[in-house]
């Protein structure tokens, strides 16, 4: 987990696309099929998780202070417009995303990813009955 210039505590996940993907999500399975050639290709499924500052400690009332929180953003959106970080947290984080550590998680993810997809069967759409599959 990197510590952005800014202080910015950040991490990354692919626990909502392995989600998706155990539900057999037909979207995901055909858009991986048609646009996953290679590890990076995976950037778009790749959330990028803040962490709370220090200072932000759970309480009684507040019990999520201090835990991991999806951002909004995936790894895909650096450097875009919908990333708002200053150009130093962008820079710092592209710097990690290269280091080896990263680039055997993301190896790693897209494996795993992939692996998923091609297992779980996404169901037939309702309006497909009988024409895509066997309904004996």
């Amino acid at each position: 987990m990197p510590q952005l210039p800014s202080g910015r505590h950040v991490s990354v996940s692919i626990d909502a696309a392995l989600a998706t993907a155990r539900k057999g999500d037909l979207g995901l399975s055909i858009g991986w099929k048609l646009t996953v050639k290679q590890p990076a290709d995976i950037a778009p499924l790749i959330s990028i998780v803040y962490y709370r500052a220090e200072g932000e400690l759970p309480t009684p009332e507040c019990p999520d202070l201090g835990q991991p929180y999806l951002s909004g953003l995936t790894v895909a959106d650096i450097g875009e417009p919908k990333c708002d970080w200053p150009a130093a947290d962008q820079v710092a984080f592209r710097e990690w995303l290269f280091s080896p550590r990263a680039q055997d998680w993301i190896r790693q993810a897209h494996e795993d990813l992939g692996k998923l997809i091609e297992t779980v069967k996404p169901p037939t759409p309702e309006a497909l009955h009988g024409i895509l599959e066997d309904d004996d």
